[in-house]
């Protein structure tokens, strides 16, 4: 019962229906019951003040035209006691033409049902007289024409409203037991003919199953109309039943074929496209929007948004495939178009399709794929250019052009190669490398064209011609691969009269530098192409290819000190250090070097120009007026108690050391290692025993170290060493090495010496200091794990 009183319950909404309706009709009754006794009222007040006007005016006349207004006074006051006039007024001109006043006027007024005289400076009843409900006024004439006087006779509302009020009184009862009356029939009736029977409806529906579906059927009783319903109702639930059993069948086998369809178009990674030719939309999927960088809510379900962004030169023409698929004439729609990207650039579109015809060949429904092919478009694209390249690298090209194949046959070739080698066209399809190469032993030829295909190189070596004359080439080759297969592509110049030109003023500047005792280099400010055999005593160098293999250039060398010339000094703006050397006073123009062993030399610089952009330097050494101060320079970069390198040993020479790392293909690795417990050392047994220590430990380090390898005092009982490696394994067991032999060994006056050590690689993308700081940072861990180990 609770249930069916809630507010949303038929119940409530019938109530409320019939309560609404009743108010109206009783709401639309009281204002027309109002409206017609006001009318009745209204109608009956101005009959009856007519009647007293008639009966009154001829006494008012009489008394007026005998000049006695105390008489027709009176009579004005037994109208105004009447309860239906609120006042009246009389204007007499007798009066007024006796008494020579401007006006001679009389009044009464009915106030809280007491009769007045007027005060016609009262505000109060000035505003009642102004605004009447009704008034009259007639003229007063006497027998013979003459104008008498006015009489003005007042209805106020307040007399309408009384009359009104005492009509509707006796009405309203009747009216309410009416409206209550109806009210009741209403509400019996609707619920006992149409409320009882929907309640039983709702309570069938209302008890429901996990799917929503009613359990039970309703019992058909009642009248015609609701049997009828009723009936329609459980006819619709029995086939609501049937429908979900058929509609679960079905559900199963749509959800595998719909898993089979979206791996397919997961494996294919195409757009999906589904066209209903009856409503003109077209369900564009996710792919297929993203693949133009669009979102899902970025393109609509209108045709045009795939017409529109159609290139315009290939639009007619995938228009015409797809009429003639929908007319029948092909079995699938299938067109490579250009799409635009949102973006604004380009994709080449595959899109394929195939619609669904009526039983009148009209066509309804088509269903379509878009496969992205921009990449295969521009692979082709880059075929064609890279074609064009080649062939007009091959026809125009002064050098002389070949491909070989992993075997060492000639592939293909420019005219040029031809001519340079002397063979016709039909010569050339047998041609080896071996045929035209004698260098490079034919046994070897394999192998290295194997090594051209993964790294390419620049060499010179020398060719024969088919009269069997040779001649120098220089050779520029890489491994390319066309359509699958690899082969080596060549470029080889003539370079034998070069090469004759070169050596002769080889020979001759040869012939003229090696009589100087100072160093004599040709070079172009960056690198370095000659030098005499003062040069390569100097560096201890056979020949300048090995000075070449880790220095570029002789100003590489230059030692960095204020009081010589070196790298830094060059100013922004010159291109290389001969310019600005070119800029200084010869005074100023001297640098030093080191030697092969060490040893530092100064030089004055002489410069002289050779040919195009190459220079003749001439360095000669000067160090004999400056060896107090090389001695001095030497001195200050070791230390003078273990005799281990200083930190201004460190700052003047660590870019040469890493330079040379790296050109060897080493990396650096930093090992800082100090003495555990050093400071008990001095305090038990002095400062003598603690130098002593300091100096056997640096005899031991340096006698199980590399050549290469710099061990530096960094300060106090702090070293490092700075170590060539190839990884950081290597670095550990050198450590580890040193902190065994160091542990093991027997030091004279102390008992036992052990050290902690901490490695780090260096990163050559930072500052070689924060890499000794990490070293740093592992020797305090190895301190941190109980000393004398080894953290890497």
């Amino acid at each position: 019962m609770l249930d069916r009183l809630k507010l949303n319950s038929l119940h409530v909404h019938l109530s409320l229906i019939i309560i609404v309706t009743v108010s109206l009709f009783f709401g639309f009754y009281s204002l027309y019951l109002y409206v017609q006794t006001k009318k009745e009222v209204d109608s009956q007040m101005k009959s009856e003040l007519t009647r007293d006007i008639e009966s009154v005016s001829g006494s008012i006349t009489r008394f007026m035209d005998a000049y006695s207004p105390n008489e027709y006074q009176k009579i004005i006051i037994d109208l105004v006691n009447k309860q239906n006039i609120a006042a009246i007024i009389i204007d007499d001109y007798n009066m007024q033409r006796i008494l020579s006043d401007k006006s001679y006027r009389v009044g009464y007024i009915k106030e809280n049902n007491l009769t007045a005289e007027i005060d016609f400076n009262d505000p109060k009843q000035l505003a009642l007289l102004n605004h009447p409900y009704y008034k009259e006024t007639i003229e007063l004439k006497n027998i013979k024409g003459k104008k008498l006087g006015e009489v003005t006779f007042f209805i106020s509302n307040e007399v309408i409203k009384k009359e009104i009020e005492k009509i509707i009184e006796q009405n309203i009862f009747l009216a309410v037991l009416t409206s209550l009356f109806l009210t009741l029939i209403l509400f019996i009736s609707i619920k006992y003919f149409i409320v009882n029977h929907l309640t039983r409806i709702v309570d069938v529906i209302s008890n429901y199953d996990q799917d929503g579906i009613p359990v039970g059927e309703v019992e058909s009783e009642g009248s015609f109309e609701i049997r009828y319903i009723i009936d329609r109702i459980n006819t619709m639930i029995r086939l609501i039943k049937k429908s979900r059993e058929e509609l679960h069948t079905n559900y199963e086998l749509l959800q595998t074929e719909k898993d089979r369809f979206q791996l397919t178009i997961k494996a294919t990674n195409d757009g999906i496209w589904d066209w209903n030719m009856k409503t003109d939309e077209v369900f564009f999927s996710k792919r297929w929007k993203s693949m133009l960088g669009y979102t899902d809510d970025e393109i609509t379900n209108d045709v045009n948004e795939w017409e529109k962004r159609v290139h315009p030169d290939d639009l007619e023409k995938a228009l015409e495939d797809l009429d003639a698929h929908l007319n029948g004439e092909t079995p699938v729609y299938e067109n490579e178009h250009r799409v635009q990207h949102k973006d604004g650039h380009w994709l080449w579109i595959l899109d394929r399709g195939k619609a669904l015809f009526d039983e009148n060949g009209k066509p309804y429904r088509m269903l379509g794929f878009h496969t992205d092919m921009t990449q295969r478009h521009k692979f082709i694209e880059s075929l064609k250019v890279e074609q064009e390249r080649y062939k007009s690298l091959l026809e125009l090209s002064s050098d002389g052009i070949h491909l070989i194949d992993h075997d060492g046959k000639l592939y293909d070739y420019s005219e040029s190669f031809l001519k340079m080698l002397g063979y016709t066209k039909e010569e050339a399809k047998n041609l080896n490398v071996s045929d035209w190469d004698v260098k490079i032993p034919e046994e070897e030829i394999k192998t290295f064209i194997h090594k051209l295909m993964n790294e390419p190189q620049s060499f010179e070596t020398i060719h024969k011609r088919k009269d069997g004359s040779t001649f120098i080439v220089s050779i520029n080759a890489k491994g390319i691969e066309i359509n699958g297969e690899k082969y080596i592509y060549a470029s080889a110049r003539d370079v034998t009269k070069e090469k004759q030109h070169q050596l002769e003023i080889r020979r001759k500047l040869q012939r003229f530098v090696d009589t100087q005792s100072s160093i004599v280099i040709l070079t172009d400010g960056k690198n370095l192409k000659f030098a005499n055999n003062t040069f390569l005593d100097f560096f201890d160098c056979k020949n300048i290819e090995e000075f070449l293999k880790t220095n570029k250039c002789i100003c590489e060398r230059f030692i960095k000190e204020d009081k010589f010339f070196h790298l830094e000094k060059v100013q922004k703006g010159e291109e290389h250090w001969i310019e600005s050397l070119l800029h200084l006073s010869g005074r100023q123009r001297v640098v030093a070097m080191k030697n092969s062993e060490g040893q530092i030399h100064a030089f004055n610089v002489a410069i002289n120009k050779y040919e195009g952009d190459e220079y003749i330097v001439n360095f000669t050494d000067i160090s004999d007026t400056m060896s107090e101060k090389f001695e001095l320079a030497q001195q200050a970069s070791v230390d003078t108690l273990t005799s281990a390198y200083n930190r201004m040993y460190f700052n003047q020479n660590i870019e040469n050391i890493l330079n040379h790392h790296i050109h060897n293909n080493m990396s650096t690795g930093i090992i800082m290692f100090d003495i555990d417990k050093f400071k008990d050392v001095n305090d038990t047994y002095g400062h003598d025993v603690g130098d002593y220590v300091l100096k056997t430990l640096v005899q031991i380090v340096q006698r199980y170290t590399r050549t290469n390898d710099k061990v530096i005092r960094w300060g106090g009982e702090e070293f490092i060493i700075i170590c060539p490696i190839k990884g950081e394994e290597t670095l550990e067991k050198i450590a580890e090495y040193l902190r065994s032999t160091i542990e093991n060994y027997k030091f004279d006056y102390v008992e036992k010496v052990t050290c902690s050590f901490g490695c780090a690689i260096h990163d050559l993308e930072r500052d070689i200091l924060k890499t000794i700081k990490e070293a740093d940072q592992k020797l305090y861990q190895a301190k941190e794990l109980g000393r004398n180990r080894v953290v890497c």
